[in-house]
């Protein structure tokens, strides 16, 4: 059954239309998961699906020592828009703290409230490296 269903197989045409990414893109891409995955692990945690949250200093998860190591280079993505995306995520990590403080002292309708505004942080983050991805 398999084999005949892979051998039939075709992917939808807007993905037959995405431009191939050189590998100049794929630590961005990388870290752009690896950020999702810490917004969700953090949602988990608000949920109680989890229990140790992710890493919560901003230089010690995947993302921000990526971002971290893109800074540090001269010749990097744009020094403007990089310190805004450092910003934001500086922002982010401190908004997780605060809903996992509130989460554990029992606020968790606070902390739930909140996750809103990080999810909406995380869409501003994947959309400034998506642009990224874009301009390469």
């Amino acid at each position: 059954a398999l084999p005949g269903w892979a051998a039939g197989w075709r992917p939808p045409l807007r993905w037959t239309r995405q431009r191939r990414l050189g590998a100049e893109a794929m630590p961005l891409l990388y870290a752009t998961v690896e950020h999702r995955g810490w917004i969700m692990a953090i949602a988990e945690c608000l949920a109680g699906e989890r229990a140790a949250p992710p890493a919560l200093d901003p230089h010690e998860c995947a993302f921000g020592r990526w971002l971290d190591g893109v800074i540090a280079d001269p010749y990097a993505l744009g020094s403007d828009r990089l310190s805004e995306l450092d910003q934001l995520h500086l922002e982010i990590h401190a908004l997780a703290v605060e809903l996992l403080r509130l989460h554990r002292g029992d606020r968790k309708d606070e902390a739930h409230a909140g996750l809103a505004r990080l999810n909406d942080m995380r869409d501003r983050t994947i959309a400034a490296m998506e642009a990224f991805i874009q301009a390469m």
